[in-house]
């Protein structure tokens, strides 16, 4: 997921990666959820992303992979 380069990215491009990234973080289930950091990645990917210019979703995609990284290597509560 991380970019490379100095790659742009279109729209559409972006979209893809961000429900990716949401598919991801569904399948982590209910033990996820319960953590703190789900509810920060999910506000990250919905809220934040819409809010931010098209420069800055980017960055705000890479934030997410990360977090949902560390979710997915976290053991269960």
């Amino acid at each position: 997921m991380p970019n490379s380069g100095k790659q742009k990215l279109s729209h559409g491009e972006l979209e893809v990666r961000r429900e990716l990234l949401l598919k991801r973080l569904e399948r982590l289930g209910n033990n996820a959820k319960a953590k703190q950091g789900y509810a920060s990645v999910r506000a990250l990917l919905g809220t934040t992303y819409r809010r931010a210019s098209l420069t800055a979703r980017l960055a705000v995609l890479e934030t997410a992979h990360f977090m949902v990284s560390v979710l997915e290597k976290l053991p269960p509560l």
